[in-house]
Order: structure tokens, then sequence, then C-alpha cells
């Protein structure tokens, strides 16, 4: 699959996706912003913002959303700090990372938007630490000494703290794809690359109404406004928003079974075949479905026999479980990925691997077919919600499916592969008609792990706020699902 959501990489200089594909026709100067000292104060972490950011945290986190969903983090789960993130182009803080732990053992976050510049809860992770944690810890520096900026779900920058102004720090690391279509971690950076790129970002922040460029600023007011009526019912209803918004109900479910690893698929990442050239994130998500299909609805063909759950020998000799990420290196399971690439012509090249949703449906079946199952995949159309619904019926059907995503605006689609855990969606009742409000996907991206810089999520795959139309997070372009006869 040719990712052309990435970094790219040019003669050594790097480019952030942050800036959805814009020309350097349009490069604004690459003077730096400087901050007057009443700017820099409004940077500081403001105590009575960290605290609201981890009220609304801990309001989210009893919330019918989360109970439906993962009960267990939503009871256990308790608020224990709040670190705060940037959004280049507005001068005080935009997000706290509110830390979660369960049981004293780290629990993911919530990520809170303290000054209506983006979705009051853009996103959140039921696992690991916190992104700025894992960016002190590939730094080396403190999280008090750092300054992290975000620009979508996937890429961040972390900088060392300056005295003087916004994005003056010495760059230190940063995250997203490269030029092979790989998700990447720990990359240091030259700040004189990012100057230009940063200051293009800034641009759309403006043009946007002060805001994350995603969303105009109108329409984040009325969001925030709408939030804001559920905050004040939370005060009068203790136990969350089950009682505070009786009009939504949420509907959910993830597969029943689950690898040794924690998750309902293999923890697995894209491998390099002799050639140097990646497995692709298309035949890696198939593959995914059939390490599911193969360990638990009985296909003990597939992957020569392999237990999945039990431990597996890599070429250096090293033992490790299955479904872990380092399992991608064995011998056999590589075979199975290069194989379906293989059946399916997938397209190996220089910056990365391409193969259409066709050519999976069309061939991806070969390789069970040829071990003597008769395997029949076909795709899910129709809108996102359409999609989801169908997709619900598949995940309590014992059938994971792999889907293709892109993120808005459309002229600025960025592709990708991952494979579907589990589904919820959203419906609000208007009067006594109930309408689709919220998609969601729980995802295994196939980046391997999250202790490995990977990620396994829940994602907005479309969201609908009333009178102001679609705000979309990732549209589906098509669910792809394996049925066995």
């Amino acid at each position: 699959m040719k990712l052309k959501f990435k970094l790219l990489f040019s003669v050594g200089m790097l480019i952030l996706p942050i800036m959805y594909g814009c020309s350097t026709e349009n490069a604004m100067s690459s003077i730096e912003p400087q901050l007057s000292e009443e700017a820099l104060a409004k940077r500081l972490p403001n105590i009575t913002q960290k605290n609201r950011a981890i009220k609304l945290a801990t309001a989210f986190l009893k919330s019918e959303c989360v109970m439906q969903t993962n009960s267990d983090w939503g009871t256990n789960g308790k608020i224990v700090d709040a670190f705060p993130v940037y959004l280049d182009g507005v001068e005080d803080v935009s997000y706290y990372e509110c830390k979660v732990q369960k049981g004293g053992a780290d629990a993911g976050y919530i990520l809170v938007n303290i000054n209506q510049t983006d979705l009051q809860i853009p996103q959140y992770n039921t696992e690991g630490r916190t992104p700025s944690e894992d960016f002190a810890k590939e730094s080396g520096i403190s999280v008090d000494n750092l300054q992290v900026f975000r620009y979508n779900w996937f890429e961040m920058l972390a900088e060392k703290k300056t005295a003087t102004g916004l994005g003056d720090g010495i760059p230190v690391i940063a995250r997203g794809f490269n030029g092979t279509g790989e998700f990447q971690k720990g990359n240091k950076l030259d700040h004189q690359q990012l100057k230009t790129v940063r200051q293009e970002f800034i641009q759309r922040v403006q043009l946007a109404g002060g805001v994350n460029p995603a969303y105009l600023k109108t329409m984040l007011r009325q969001v925030h406004n709408r939030d804001s009526l559920i905050a004040e019912a939370l005060k009068q209803y203790p136990q969350g928003l089950s009682k505070a918004a009786a009009t939504d109900r949420w509907t959910s479910d993830e597969l029943n079974n689950t690898f040794a690893s924690g998750w309902h698929l293999p923890q697995w990442t894209q491998v390099r075949n002799a050639s140097n050239q990646w497995s692709g994130c298309g035949p890696l998500a198939l593959t995914l479905l059939y390490a599911y299909h193969r360990q638990f609805t009985g296909k003990s063909k597939l992957f020569n026999g392999l237990d999945l759950n039990g431990n597996v020998t890599l070429p250096n000799g090293r033992i490790v479980n299955g479904s872990s990420t380092a399992a991608s290196e064995n011998q056999t399971i590589r075979d199975v990925v290069f194989k379906i690439g293989a059946d399916c012509h997938a397209d190996y090249g220089t910056s990365g691997t391409g193969v259409s949703m066709n050519a999976l449906e069309n061939d991806g079946e070969l390789y069970g077919d040829q071990l003597g199952y008769d395997v029949h995949l076909d795709q899910d159309y129709g809108g996102d919600f359409t999609k989801g619904k169908t997709a619900l019926g598949h995940i309590r059907g014992e059938r994971p499916c792999m889907f293709q995503f892109y993120t808005d605006p459309p002229k600025n689609t960025k592709y990708h592969y991952g494979a579907i855990e589990g589904v919820k969606y959203m419906e609000r009742k208007f009067v006594w008609n109930w309408y689709d409000y919220e998609m969601w996907y729980l995802v295994n991206y196939g980046w391997g792990s999250t202790a490995d810089g990977g990620i396994r999520q829940w994602i907005c795959v479309d969201a609908q706020y009333g009178s102001i139309g679609a705000v979309t997070e990732y549209k589906n372009t098509g669910n792809l699902y394996m049925m066995w006869r």
C-alpha cells in the first residue's frame, strides 16, 4: 500500500504532513514568530485550566460512551496528572493530555481541548503512556522541559522549552509517516528544516480563525456550546453522562477472542523482504484477518499450523509470543504476508507498497483457497454509518474486517489500510426520532504494539453535529470482510 499520509524526506529535509500537501509556492517567510511577555505567560500551564481539564476528562471517563465500550477502564481508571500540549499558531496552551492509571499502572490518556480550538475530546487511548511521556523517554528530556505540539491524530512534535517565542526551542523528536509509508517515532530533526512548513501550518490556523485547520472557528464554537451544556449537567449528575445526555444511546461490540498480547488481533507490523521492500499495509491487514480465523475459528491449516498464541522462533533464534510485534519477523508469518501481496499483485515500489481494495477482494482469497478452504472476501458499501453498522454485524459474527480510510479535506486524501477489532456508534434523539450521530472503529493500524510506537485505539470515522453539518475525523472508503463457506 503506497501511503500518501506520511512524512516526506527530500535531500535530508523532513516535511511534516501537517501541511496536507501544501505547495512551496505558497510558503511563508521562515522568520520565527516572537511572543510578547503577556503571550508567553499565557503559554505557561495554568493550574485552573489544568484542573478543569482533569474534571472534564474524569467526566468523560465515567460517560456512557466509555462505559458502553470499556467499562473496566471507565470504572477503575483514574486521572493522575495532565500535561500541556500546544497547537502551532495559537499562543496559549490548547490541550491537556490527562494521564489515566488503573491499579497503579499506565492505562492511556484522554486529550482535552481547553481553549475551544478543537473538539472538546479530540482523542483518547486506553493503553500505555501519554504521548508527552513517550517524547520524554525518547529524547531523554523531562516532560516539564518539553513543549509538545499536536497537528492531528498521527503527527506530533516535541521541542525543548526556551524562554522565547512559540517554536523557538531545539526540535528534539517527531512522529509520523516517513517516505516509505512506515509510521516512525524518535526522529531527531534540524530546527532550520522545519521553519517554512511550520509557518505554513500557522497560516492555515489563522485562515481557519485561530483554530485547528480541520475545522472552522464558528463550527467549533457551536460544538463547545453544546458540550458546555453537558458539562453543566454533570454537576447535577455525579454518575456521569448517562443521565445528563439521556437522549443519546450507544451501541457497541468487540471481537470475543483476545490474543495473548492483549489485542483481538496480533500486534504485527510491516516487514521487509530480501529486496528491502515493505510488505504493505493492505496485505498485512488481510493477514491479521487470516490470523484471527486460524486461531479462533478452526482454520488450523493457515500459517502452516503455527500456534499464534504460543511461542514462535525468529531467524536469530529468539523465542517470542506469536501475536507480539517481534513475531512479525517469524519466517512463516513473513511468508504469508508476502504471499498475499504477490497474489494481489502488490506494487513494491521505492516509496512504499501499493495495492487496491479490489485486488485485495478478488485475489486475497487465494491464500486460503489454496489450503483447501472456500474463502469469500466482499466489500461493504454505502455511507459511513451504513458501513459501520454492517461492520458491527461482522464483529458480532466473529468476522474481523479491514478497511481503507482517509482524512479530510478530500482534495488532500491520505490513505491507509487498518483492521477493525470493534465498532461503536451513537444515536441522538430529536423529539421521537433517532438520528445517526457518531461512528467509531477500534482500529489495529498494523504498526505494532503501543510500547513500540504503534497504535491500536478508537477513531471517529464520522460525526454529525446537528445543524452544523458533518464533521469528519477519518472517512471510510470501504470495509472488506472474510466469509468461510
